[in-house]
């Protein structure tokens, strides 16, 4: 059986680099307001979401190739990454995951 192509570990640079230029200006004004502490607890740290948790925008297959065909991609984020998002974290990239998640080792049909 051979790979299906798909883009489910997608990159997300473009709006990763516009949330950390936010983080850093942000940073820098609490750090002259001696705020530091205020800030989230994940505030700037770059983070890979795993492809079965819904990104807005993204798709996720859950490992299936099935899921990359119908290209149907995540109307709003899953809950997991809302509070990662609110907690300042920074989604980079999108990350693999074993067919349906119920292995331990991460291979499928899409990336192998």
């Amino acid at each position: 059986i051979g790979r299906v192509l798909c883009l489910s570990a997608e990159e997300n640079f473009e709006q990763a680099f516009e949330l950390a230029r936010k983080c850093d200006k942000e940073r820098e004004n609490a750090r002259n307001e001696g705020t530091l502490e205020d800030l989230p607890l994940f505030h700037g740290v770059p983070i890979s979401v795993k492809d079965l948790i819904n990104q807005k925008g993204k798709l996720s297959t859950i490992g299936c190739a099935f899921k990359c065909a119908d290209g149907h991609r995540a109307e709003e984020d899953g809950l997991p990454v809302k509070l990662l998002l609110k907690a300042g974290a920074i989604p980079i990239v999108r990350g693999n995951c074993p067919q349906t998640a119920l292995s331990i080792d991460t291979n499928n049909l899409i990336f192998g």
